[in-house]
């Protein structure tokens, strides 16, 4: 899923694989994209994972933004 892609892009993977979600997903990155760790990328990704599954479960989002900034 984050194998050779910057955190945005690998982000915006995982929305694609929750495609599933009746909520509206949308991934916004500003800024210039800088190198960070694989353990602090898959620990990001992670994280955005479970909100992802939070919010379409528990908060029966219509809409649902991830932003990232650089």
């Amino acid at each position: 899923l984050a194998e050779g892609v910057d955190l945005g892009e690998a982000l915006r993977r995982l929305v694609r694989f929750f495609g599933s979600c009746p909520a509206r997903l949308d991934v916004q990155v500003e800024g210039d994209p800088f190198a960070i760790t694989r353990s602090a990328k898959h620990h990001l990704l992670r994280i955005a994972q479970e909100a992802l599954g939070n919010a379409a479960r528990h908060a029966a989002a219509s809409c649902i933004r991830i932003r990232l900034e650089y």
